[in-house]
């Protein structure tokens, strides 16, 4: 990440990373998306040149929360997951609802 100037990435939470371990998260309802990075700079979307349509969730805790997505089952964000972490800087991505990015 330092390489593309991400030199304040940092891990937000331990949930997050049993997370991104999980081969195929617990199904709950609501919309799913996947989350790329979180970082505390906002960055410009475009810097992720290989997505298009990257959203940006700017949590109470100061983070930026970078997603790609809205899909209606896990199955269809696995998928998308499959295709992003094809990128290797994008390796670290994993599956959220959306209604828990408010939370932050």
């Amino acid at each position: 990440m330092i390489d593309l100037g991400f030199t304040d990435a940092q891990i937000v939470e331990k949930a997050t990373s049993e997370t991104v371990n999980k081969e195929k998260p617990e199904e709950e309802t609501g919309q799913y998306t996947v989350q790329i990075k979180a970082l505390t700079q906002k960055v410009d979307p475009k810097t992720f040149t290989n997505l298009e349509g990257v959203k940006i969730y700017k949590g109470k805790d100061g983070f930026y929360r970078y997603t790609f997505g809205s899909f209606e089952t896990i199955e269809q964000a696995l998928e998308a997951k499959k295709q992003i972490e094809a990128d290797k800087m994008l390796a670290d991505a994993f599956i959220v609802l959306i209604k828990n990015l408010k939370k932050y």
